[in-house]
């Protein structure tokens, strides 16, 4: 204590410091200074509030009332609230500038997949700042470190690695997170080609096939980066070669090889397999064995699927539900086109239309409805069959009352769909049938409904599950994301009508005077057969109308 302090009888104020050695420093850890980059990028932020604010003022000063004023003040409301979020260091900003620039890339994508011919290049160009931004907001560690998201103290290991102080994990290198990024956004751009695609002008060759697997590859190497597999690097190294060795050969054997051309689209494809396979960091990064283990232990009285207890709770069931749902909106179309093939040999009563290309071309068209009565049976159907068992000795009422409601149910998921799907009878139309209501069920196709449901719930259901208990958790997460990647293709490219008719699609590129002779030529090609379709479709309609004509014919004569 100073002299001064003495005389005066007080203590000098205490100051907190920093000791590194103590268990418990006392200090507060300094903030840590805004990153030069994030600087640069509030100055942008802060120039386009300047000039948004500018315009707004002068529309209302003019009296001007545009049509873009409403979402122009919205855009100056959000990036003041995150340009305010970052310099206080609040957070949420992070949270903030993801929502609002993903919203903006989405909304971007989607205003250029409406217009007549949607061009993938122009679409990354435009949203290149926007796809940086992101990319920055997402990933940067000294941004989250700004934030406070994460300690800005950090050990570094023998490799060159930034430790976490909370998990002692390694954070992931910045080069993984760029590849990561340039993956997810070329699979996004991916799916939205294919929504603003239409599946009557879908030309399915080498280099479309090629990026349907690169899809299913990068949802994999995704999900293997997030659990930090070992086997990432070796899963890099396969597809990367994967993709430019069968790339080059579907090119070569198609007459379609461009050298030049082929050799820049390999580039990334080059960059990424380098990386995997000299990267000391990426070594460091995959640390985690890919396992064998089960989703839980068996029990002994699992022996047969008969005595075998569902498990209903925690991810493992919510993920078989997944897989059952992608997998058999698929297997229902297969099952439909089954059926009309009875009706076709004159098996079942019924009307089938032979010019459905849903039904009848396109061999990968999801039936959400099957998906949805597969889920059903899981959750609802398959329960109260046991539940019935346990408390009904008599097998015979066990086993129709379950029919029973199995059929029950099944109808009313048709007749539910129908209301949102076949309001018009364009898809099914049971206004023949005996027994229907309203066009949409009938008697004969709920009993058939039932005796499916009855067969799943009674025998395949409880055998899946008892053989998907029997796979590793590991195993069976890579089915689960790899179906999930897969189902999204034909999701997005029939399930989606592309905003504007392909018929006035092709027809505006025909009329631009900037369109290319290449384009118009296939253009034209794409027009000439949709004009065979509909040729196609008239001359099934025609024979359909004549052999309803000719039976009714017959059926009036004495």
């Amino acid at each position: 204590m100073s002299a001064r302090h003495m005389a005066q009888g007080t203590r000098p104020k205490e100051t907190a410091r920093l000791n590194p050695h103590a268990k418990h420093p006392a200090a507060v850890e300094p903030k840590m200074p805004m990153p030069g980059l994030l600087k640069l990028i509030v100055a942008l932020i802060a120039l386009n509030l300047i000039a948004c604010t500018t315009s707004i003022a002068l529309c209302v000063l003019q009296g001007e009332a545009a049509a873009t004023l409403p979402d122009a003040i919205v855009g100056c409301a959000l990036d003041l609230g995150l340009l305010v979020g970052v310099i206080r260091r609040q957070p949420n900003a992070r949270t903030m500038g993801v929502t609002l620039l993903a919203m903006s890339i989405t909304f971007s994508v989607a205003s250029y997949a409406g217009t007549a011919s949607p061009n993938l290049l122009e679409i990354v160009g435009t949203n290149i700042p926007d796809l940086l931004l992101l990319l920055y907001f997402a990933t940067s560690t000294k941004f989250k470190m700004y934030l406070g998201i994460i300690p800005s103290t950090y050990r570094v290991d023998g490799r060159g690695l930034r430790i976490s102080p909370k998990t002692g994990r390694p954070y992931t290198p910045g080069i993984l997170k760029a590849f990561c990024a340039y993956l997810t956004l070329g699979s996004f751009f991916l799916l939205m080609t294919l929504v603003a695609t239409s599946r009557d002008i879908v030309s399915y060759s080498p280099t479309l096939l090629l990026r349907f697997a690169d899809l299913v590859f990068t949802a994999l190497f995704l999900w293997m980066t997030v659990r930090r597999l070992r086997v990432g690097r070796a899963w890099i190294v396969f597809f990367t070669l994967f993709n430019m060795g069968v790339g080059t050969l579907g090119l070569f054997v198609t007459g379609e090889l461009e050298p030049i051309t082929q050799a820049v689209s390999m580039v990334p494809d080059a960059l990424l397999l380098a990386y995997a396979l000299f990267s000391r960091k990426l070594r460091g990064f995959y640390t985690e064995d890919f396992t064998l283990e089960l989703d839980r232990e068996l029990s002994e009285d699992s022996s047969d699927p008969w005595h075998y207890k569902i498990s209903r709770r925690g991810w493992p069931f919510v993920r078989n539900l997944a897989i059952y749902y992608c997998v058999f909106s698929l297997m229902g179309h297969w099952m439909e086109c089954a059926f009309c093939t009875l009706i076709r040999l004159g098996l079942v009563h019924g009307d089938f239309d032979p010019s459905n290309t849903m039904l009848w071309r396109d061999w990968f068209y999801p039936f959400p409805m099957e998906g949805l009565a597969a889920v059903g049976i899981a959750l609802v159907l398959h329960p109260l069959w046991q539940w019935l068992r346990q408390h009904i000795r008599n097998n015979v009422p066990v086993y129709l009352l379950s029919f029973l409601a199995n059929m029950a149910f099944c109808t009313a998921i048709e007749y539910v769909m129908g209301q949102f799907v076949n309001a018009d009878l364009q898809l099914w139309n049971y206004s023949d049938m005996p027994f229907n209501f309203q066009g949409m069920i009938c008697l004969q196709n709920a009993v058939g409904f039932g005796l499916v449901a009855s067969l799943i719930a009674w025998i395949v259901y409880p055998i899946m599950e008892w053989y998907i208990a029997r796979i590793p958790h590991n195993v069976m997460s890579v089915a689960f994301v790899a179906i999930l990647a897969a189902y999204a293709i034909p999701q997005t490219l029939y399930l989606t009508d592309p905003p504007v008719p392909a018929e006035v699609s092709l027809r505006q590129i025909l009329d631009d005077p900037d369109s290319t002779d290449e384009e118009r030529a296939e253009a034209q090609r794409d027009l000439d057969k949709l004009g065979e379709l509909e040729r196609q479709k008239e001359e099934a309609h025609a024979q359909i109308e004549a052999q309803k004509a000719a039976e009714k014919g017959a059926g009036n004569q004495p």
